[in-house]
């Protein structure tokens, strides 16, 4: 089951946009004389597989939406016009047929696949709940066209008797293979890796530029298609003027409604792209987030932070500075509190050095309980002041019962030209002074 809730978003979608893309394609229904499989149910079952019930039943009624749009638009014959309660004449019962039966059938698949997770979670009874959501649909389509619509003669004797037949026993095998297929991939190793590298993404990167730029590509897609869509009727309506054929109105309301779905299908398609890009471009962002941020702290790491500095001093010629960081007797508390309030104690330093230097430098962490500041365009009395106020919010950190917390920093004068390489050894020198001096303090090179 999904929890995080844009990841469940981003999924629900594609499986909204995939049954949009099957009812109106020629992919939903394929014929293979005498077997006629039909795909309008694996979207369903997907996302109550994956999802749950709720989601089951969102995609039923996608499923019993569309059903209702097909036949209110092209339906001819009886048994087709009973889906539409705009032309079967009972509104009400269409309404139970096409869109409460596949409600229904959704919310039932997502209770049983959940409950088989939960209690049975095999192939067996994956099978077993596949064929029950099944049948259950179906006998519960024959019934309500039994009651409600004799006059298209198909009972639930007749219907339940289709189930035995080739057509009805490829399109349970059809969705058995679907979901098993579905189950296996969900438990490979590569899916267990994307879905963690998600999750994380999801709840710790946020690229607004990604967005736009994705969103900013949908919509161009869209647009091209509007004009292509515009171009193509115009031409054909110039086509049958020039021919002299008149449509009649019944038939051009059928042809727009053609039309609508087709652009429907086209902003599914869009959708799935989308989704795509957006799950596999987070997954991408948070490889290229790992490989430069320190996974615990999420600062910089040493390779990102030493690049940065080199950059900005080669090319800045504005008075900048590097401080360095180290917590005073840091084995000590390790040793005492142990490694893991340790560990909270670096992520809490490296908290109040990212609040307190955000707005004019960067921060890394070096390794170890060994952290790193480059500040630009700042004055000697603003970093001190900065400096003073970090050795003071460290001190009152109280972490699990950890006391006695404090660091000491070391201040360096950058200049400009000169490389990480040579501006650390002098804010190392300064932050064994300020230790020398007594710890919990920082002190600035003078050299």
């Amino acid at each position: 089951m999904i929890k995080d809730r844009q990841l469940y978003l981003y999924i629900l979608l594609f499986f909204m946009a995939a049954e949009v893309i099957l009812a109106f394609s020629a992919f939903g229904y394929i014929v293979v004389e005498p077997i006629s499989i039909t795909f309008m149910t694996i979207p369903v079952l997907f996302g109550a597989y994956v999802l749950g019930p709720l989601a089951g039943a969102i995609l039923g009624c996608v499923f019993g939406l569309t059903s209702i749009w097909k036949a209110s638009i092209s339906a001819v014959a009886c048994a087709d016009q009973v889906f539409s309660p705009f032309l079967s004449g009972s509104p009400a019962e269409s309404l139970v047929l096409s869109l409460g039966t596949r409600v229904a059938f959704g919310c039932l698949a997502g209770c049983l696949f959940r409950s088989i997770r939960e209690y049975r979670p095999s192939k067996a009874c994956i099978v077993a709940g596949v064929l029950v959501a099944n049948l259950f649909h179906s006998t519960a389509v024959f019934l309500c066209l039994d009651l409600f619509f004799p006059q298209t003669h198909i009972t639930l004797a007749h219907g339940l008797e289709r189930l035995a037949s080739p057509t009805g026993l490829a399109n349970y095998a059809a969705n058995i293979l679907a979901v098993l297929l579905l189950d296996r991939f969900l438990h490979t190793d590569f899916m267990s890796r994307l879905s963690s590298e998600l999750r994380y993404s999801n709840r710790n990167i946020r690229n607004r530029t990604f967005y736009i730029i994705n969103l900013s590509f949908i919509a161009l897609l869209l647009l091209f298609f509007f004009g292509l869509m515009y171009h193509f009727y115009g031409r054909v309506g110039n086509l049958l003027h020039y021919y002299g054929v008149v449509l009649e109105d019944e038939v051009r309301v059928k042809l727009i409604n053609l039309g609508m779905q087709l652009l429907v299908v086209t902003v599914s398609v869009c959708i799935i792209i989308e989704v795509v890009f957006i799950v596999f471009g987070n997954y991408f962002m948070r490889l290229v987030f790992q490989a430069r941020r320190d996974m615990m702290t999420l600062l910089l790491n040493k390779n990102t932070f030493v690049r940065h500095v080199n950059a900005s001093l080669e090319d800045s010629a504005s008075s900048s500075f590097l401080l360095i960081l180290d917590v005073d007797n840091f084995k000590r508390l390790n040793d005492t509190y142990g490694h893991p309030n340790g560990d909270r104690v670096l992520i809490s330093i490296a908290h109040i050095l990212r609040t307190t230097f955000e707005d004019c430098g960067i921060v890394g962490r070096l390794g170890g309980d060994e952290f790193a500041v480059f500040c630009e365009d700042v004055t000697l009395r603003d970093i001190e002041d900065r400096a003073a106020k970090v050795c003071a919010r460290v001190t009152s950190l109280v972490i699990h019962g950890v006391h006695g917390i404090s660091c000491s920093i070391g201040v360096a004068r950058c200049v400009p030209g000169e490389g990480f390489s040579t501006a650390y050894p002098r804010a190392d020198r300064a932050l064994y002074r300020a230790k020398e001096l007594g710890k919990n303090r920082y002190f600035v090179g003078t050299d």
